[in-house]
């Protein structure tokens, strides 16, 4: 039994952000570093940033996460467009300053109420995530999807979110603990031990050379092309300066870029998902042959996904990941935790909108022509939806038209555990 203390937790959970998640002295001396929370969670973003400067970083700018804000500004210019959609640049250059200094990020996820934008108008949350995907744009187009800065992202309970889950805030977060192993002194080398199983997992699923993932369960029978070019990895990343960290926290995904033109069949989402901070439910989504969305149907949140789809290349998928459910810690917690972060973690999942460039071999040395004319997705969003329990089967496809089977019953085939 591990019994540390909630404040050294708070410190292994600095420690997992500041050596995992950003590689590091090599990843954090010398940077600029961003620290996105909710004030709930300020402890552990002056523990992130104490753990950042004793590791000689230039300068750390707290940034409060406060959807309960945006959502009275949305309110407030329900009438004006351009006033709805203004973004203060000051807040863009938190993240667009950190692209020339190959400075790091991490969001402390959720907000204080994830579902803070529920009341607003569905379409005016979905353009006001473009509006501030665009004022970040560099960040994203030149930092995160270029793959020349470390950035990772990490849950800690919030009162709305363990109000939302029917938990106790210190219930929540003891779960999470367990999760994230925080309650262990050694979580660092046990995270560090289990993304190095994960990215030797990716290599034998490259190995495989697939054209195609198939999934099948209750509801579910799609196929999701890929581009010769695609290429599977665990979370652990390395920057193009040679730093490498840890894009999620927990992680237990494979993930990769697939051919957006080539999914087909349709599939039922095993766990619900917040989008633009709306609920989203019985999700349930059908492709044409151009690899498009046909057709849906959702039990809740449905104007929400229909804002997904309508953005620039939001009907199309640019992720695709597999995710094995044995030796999986949120999966055996027996929660939904109605985050994406955890959630798609345990369960496998696409997503919608834009690819990663850093999953296609030499993706990010192409520019959007190039990327567009292999299959790579591009939109201003990117919004992953679960579709896997422990009734699914997956397959990969090979270039001669044969299967491999890769996950039976939800968990990682025998061939694929070491």
């Amino acid at each position: 039994m591990h019994t540390l203390s909630a404040q050294d937790r708070i410190i292994n959970a600095a420690r997992l952000v500041t050596e995992l998640g950003w590689g590091g002295e090599a990843g954090i001396r010398g940077k600029l570093i961003t620290i996105y929370g909710a004030p709930c969670n300020y402890n552990l973003m002056v523990a992130v940033a104490r753990e950042a400067y004793g590791l000689g970083a230039k300068h750390c700018a707290p940034v409060i996460i406060a959807p309960e804000v945006t959502a009275l500004h949305l309110q407030a210019h329900a009438e004006d467009a351009e006033l709805r959609n203004f973004v203060d640049p000051l807040w863009a250059d938190y993240w667009n300053g950190l692209v020339d200094d190959s400075g790091c990020t991490v969001r402390i996820t959720p907000a204080e109420d994830p579902l803070a934008l529920s009341e607003c108008d569905g379409g005016h949350v979905g353009e006001r995530a473009v509006a501030e995907h665009k004022a970040r744009s560099h960040f994203y187009d030149d930092g995160l999807f270029a793959g020349t800065l470390p950035w990772t992202i990490l849950p800690q309970a919030t009162p709305g979110w363990a109000k939302m889950l029917d938990l106790e805030v210190d219930d929540l977060q003891e779960a999470l603990d367990q999760i994230l192993m925080t309650d262990r002194p050694d979580c660092v080398e046990r995270w560090r031990a289990l993304t190095e199983l994960s990215s030797r997992r990716g290599e034998a699923l490259n190995a495989l050379k697939p054209v195609a993932v198939h999934f099948e369960g209750p509801g579910t029978d799609l196929t999701v092309g890929l581009m010769p070019l695609s290429r599977f990895s665990a979370a652990l990343k390395t920057t193009a300066g040679g730093v490498t960290f840890m894009a999620n926290i927990p992680t237990f995904e494979n993930f990769s870029t697939p051919d957006a033109r080539l999914t087909r069949g349709y599939f039922a989402c095993t766990r619900p998902v917040i989008i633009d901070g709306t609920l989203v439910d019985g999700l349930k989504v059908w492709f044409n042959d151009e690899g498009e969305v046909d057709r849906f149907e959702a039990s809740q949140g449905r104007e929400a996904f229909e804002a997904v789809l309508a953005a620039p290349g939001g009907n199309r998928l640019g992720e695709v990941a597999l995710v094995g459910l044995d030796g999986n810690s949120i999966f055996s917690s027996g929660l939904v935790f109605k985050n994406t972060l955890l959630d798609e973690n345990a369960a496998c999942h696409v997503a919608f909108g834009r690819g990663y460039p850093m999953q296609i071999e030499g993706g990010t040395e192409m520019d959007e022509s190039q990327l567009n004319e292999i299959g790579c997705n591009y939109s201003e969003k990117h919004h992953d939806v679960m579709l896997s329990d422990l009734s699914t089967q997956v397959h990969v496809i090979l270039g001669d038209g044969s299967r491999v089977q890769v996950i039976k019953d939800g968990k990682w085939c025998e061939n694929l555990l070491s």
